[in-house]
């Protein structure tokens, strides 16, 4: 993961996380993955309806019995197999995922802050 810009974004919905991905990917070829892609890749292989419930259920489920930092674990492993050099990390939330991220080469953290009315 040598030379690998990772860029962590967190923030209030609506804080412009999605506008920041879209600007990366499209000006500067990044690559993104959302902690919650591997939660609703979950929900649809065992048919159930993809709900923000289920997501939290099945996000608990898997952190109690894995540890808190697996989905962390399965990103940092998704990034290293990547060969983009900027790759950005949607929906860093919980701060086990934060200290599990910190550890890779390159990564940084960005809080992103937005008024409601923009």
């Amino acid at each position: 993961m040598a030379n690998k810009i990772i860029i962590g974004l967190v923030g209030e919905i609506c804080a412009g996380k999605g506008i920041v991905v879209k600007y990366l990917a499209e000006k500067h070829g990044a690559a993104s993955y959302r902690f919650s892609t591997m939660l609703r890749d979950l929900l649809a292989r065992l048919y159930l309806p993809l709900s923000r419930k289920n997501m939290q259920n099945i996000s608990t489920a898997i952190r109690q019995y894995f540890g808190e930092d697996i989905i962390a674990k399965v990103i940092t492993e998704d990034v290293k197999n990547n060969k983009n050099k900027i790759i950005i990390v949607d929906g860093v939330r919980r701060i086990a995922d934060i200290k599990y991220l910190k550890k890779i080469p390159g990564f940084k953290l960005v809080r992103l802050v937005a008024a409601p009315e923009i």
